[in-house]
């Protein structure tokens, strides 16, 4: 019985530490992209298309943790399993948006 107990225990302590790394992921680049934002109007260097993208990115960011959170709370409830498809290039946008706002963030440019 405690085995058992050690077991589930175990799984559940797997389970939390890749929750929190989904939810992470989107609010660390909220706080990325809300600090390369305020790094620009510190330094004056604000351009309204630029902090739009930005704000865009931060309000994308906070819903996605929002259905991170939504799709955690559906498996923890009983009822019928949904899934869905996902479309490939949205996946790799976010991505792109994540490393834009870390690449500026980090005064990185381009060798162009």
């Amino acid at each position: 019985m405690e085995l058992a107990r050690v077991g589930r225990v175990a799984v559940m302590g797997e389970l939390a530490a890749s929750l929190a790394h989904e939810v992470n992921n989107p609010i660390g680049a909220m706080v990325t992209n809300a600090s390369v934002a305020q790094r620009l109007i510190t330094g004056g260097k604000v351009e309204t298309e630029e902090l739009n993208e930005l704000l865009a990115d931060i309000v994308a960011d906070g819903r996605r943790a929002g259905e991170i959170v939504q799709s955690i709370r559906n498996m923890v409830r009983k009822g019928k399993e949904r899934r869905s498809l996902i479309d490939i290039n949205d996946t790799i946008q976010d991505l792109l948006r994540i490393i834009h706002a870390e690449a500026v963030g980090r005064d990185v440019t381009s060798s162009n």
